[in-house]
């Protein structure tokens, strides 16, 4: 099973999918994290470029092209990398199927396809949804949906250290980075109606870390409980 969380940046997606992973396993339920579902070994950028190519769905690949495409833009070479990174979320998706370990993704596919599209401004609304959609329903994960507003997730990223890797940590202006956020969040609530034929839990990301990590794991054991 896969637990992925959507979230914006600073919301505290990562700190509640830790908690959450470490509560499996303690309590004996295997469980990983999205590098645990990724291939190791080489960090060669080449090889791992031949790895996804090899398993790669072109029907599925037509999907994430149709998702960039419902944007007032011509799709473009960003499109195309944030498209790729998409399709290898799902191929780690699709290679652990049948694994019986519980994995827990802070960053996965709804993530994948927010970063396609929230810097273009949707223009197709109708067909951004059918083919998020389409994609979201096909892996049956359960989807946790990290609600909060810009003002909380600025603080956090402000909190963050500002030697990090991530973009939002590049943004220095206060002002700049809250139109940022307000455009992610518009575009990350279109998204989560594509979730509406899909298993979802809504945290509120004003509570602790483990109290949201135990709401989490407390509605897994409940699943495991009724599919026995």
């Amino acid at each position: 099973m896969i637990v992925e969380f959507n979230g914006l940046p600073g919301s505290g997606k990562t700190a509640v999918s830790d908690i959450l992973c470490k509560n499996l396993n303690h309590a004996g339920h295997p469980s990983g994290l999205y590098k645990d579902m990724t291939y190791g070994g080489s960090k060669n950028k080449i090889q791992k470029l031949i790895l996804v190519l090899k398993e790669i769905s072109f029907k599925e690949l037509m999907d994430l092209f149709a998702v960039a495409g419902s944007v007032a833009h011509r799709v473009d070479l960003q499109q195309i990398r944030r498209i790729l990174i998409a399709e290898r979320i799902c191929i780690a998706y699709r290679n652990r199927k049948n694994d019986n370990r519980i994995f827990v993704v802070d960053q996965g596919i709804v993530q994948a396809m927010l970063s396609i599209v929230h810097t273009y401004g949707i223009k197709d609304e109708a067909r951004f949804l059918f083919y998020t959609g389409k994609i979201l329903y096909r892996y049956n994960c359960l989807y946790i949906n990290a609600v909060s507003d810009e003002t909380l997730s600025l603080q956090r990223i402000r909190d963050r250290n500002l030697s990090g890797g991530s973009r939002m940590n590049c943004i220095t202006n206060d002002d700049v980075l809250l139109e940022e956020l307000s455009k992610q969040r518009r575009s990350l609530t279109l998204l989560r109606k594509s979730l509406c034929e899909s298993k979802c839990i809504d945290l509120s990301m004003d509570q602790a870390p483990d109290e949201n990590a135990n709401i989490i794991f407390h509605y897994l054991l409940n699943e495991t409980d009724d599919q026995r």
